[in-house]
């Protein structure tokens, strides 16, 4: 069931408030204000769902579109336009998860669905889901994620320079400034190699077309008339951008690197820049193992892991759902020895200098030794 809890004490948020206020005039540390927060949350929302699958399309032969829905037809978790549900299977009796962008609409969630893109050959879970059949089970997690425009950080004019599965998130951002939800000015380029590679083109445009305070256009690599051709350049974007923009950033790792050093010269303050990124498919074909040493609440637990599995999926097929909680694609924890290899690197400076690294991201290179902080 995706029902809200009716019966939910509305004083734990009242208390939860004066917690705070304690935790910030009187300097309380017995308060943990983030665990007091999520505990709030996960009385008033579940921290899982079962839904079913309404239904599936295959766009083509390795990428499917997932209708899900509540099992009775109620409404589910409402969510901001750019985040994100997990995916939880099981295998062999060992757990899995992944991050799936909500392509859908915010008002969506009010008629009980949610919408996600499945591509074959991923990891275990996308390989699983693309075998479902219609009216299959699943279990997901509540909606989270940052990657959300925010009144009080981004300004009005929003430019997203996106590539691949990155355009998901800012495709759920358009349909909400359709819908009315949400109110900023959406200005979108959506770099391709090709144009089969290009997802959701007609829906975009008409978008686009509608909605005077959406744009959208692609680059692509090759040659197409009537088309943006190359790569997305300041030039390019220069006239879209007014005294003061948001830029987001959405995509592979790739996209992320080359952005960094092109938008350089814009020197806007870092809020004003938003990166997120979805977790590319591994090409690692020879699999190596290792030994992962990690540390919690000054337990030690020993697992096997991977060179092409993340080190959140080596955890959770060991049982270790550390992060079940909150949201694990921005989880952190201490690399104490070992190498790993960092793909979507969107760490701050401060996090690379103290060897923290996101799990869900993160892939290792020999054996290694991590601490959750």
């Amino acid at each position: 069931m995706a029902e809200i809890n009716l019966n939910f004490d509305i004083n734990k948020i009242k208390k939860l408030n004066d917690d705070r206020q304690d935790w910030l005039l009187n300097g309380k540390k017995n308060v943990d204000i983030n665990s007091s927060i999520s505990d709030v949350i996960s009385e008033l929302v579940p921290d899982t769902l079962t839904i079913d699958i309404r239904e599936m399309v295959s766009l083509n032969e390795e990428v499917k579109l997932f209708t899900l829905s509540s099992l009775d037809g109620s409404s589910l978790p409402p969510f901001k336009a750019g985040q994100y549900i997990d995916v939880e299977i099981t295998q062999k009796n060992n757990k899995y998860r992944r991050s799936f962008a909500i392509l859908s609409s915010p008002k969506e969630a009010i008629a009980g669905v949610y919408k996600i893109l499945v591509r074959k050959g991923m990891d275990e879970v996308n390989d699983y889901l693309f075998k479902l059949k219609k009216s299959e089970e699943l279990i997901i997690s509540r909606p989270y994620g940052n990657f959300v425009y925010s009144t009080v950080r981004d300004c009005e004019n929003v430019i997203a320079i996106v590539n691949d599965f990155g355009i998901l998130p800012v495709l759920s951002m358009a349909k909400a400034i359709y819908e009315g939800t949400e109110k900023f000015k959406l200005t979108i380029f959506y770099s391709a190699k090709n144009l089969k590679d290009v997802l959701f083109e007609d829906e975009l445009n008409t978008l686009s077309r509608d909605n005077e305070n959406i744009n959208f256009n692609v680059v692509l690599f090759e040659q197409v008339d009537n088309y943006l051709n190359g790569y997305v350049t300041l030039d390019m974007i220069k006239d879209s951008i007014t005294d003061i923009s948001s830029i987001f950033i959405s995509g592979s790792e790739g996209l992320l690197k080359y952005l960094n050093e092109e938008l350089m010269d814009l020197e806007l303050p870092i809020k004003y820049y938003k990166y997120d990124s979805y977790f590319p498919k591994c090409n690692i074909r020879k699999q190596v193992e290792y030994k992962l040493s990690i540390y919690i609440k000054n337990e030690k637990y020993d697992v096997k892991c991977y060179n092409n599995k993340t080190i959140i999926n080596s955890l959770a097929a060991a049982g270790l759902n550390i992060w079940d909680k909150d949201c694990v694609s921005y989880a952190k924890c201490e690399l104490v020895k070992g190498k790993v290899k960092v793909i979507n690197d969107i760490r701050c400076d401060v996090e690379k200098e103290y060897n923290f690294i996101h799990p869900a991201m993160t892939y290792p290179m020999s054996d290694i030794e991590i601490i959750v902080r």
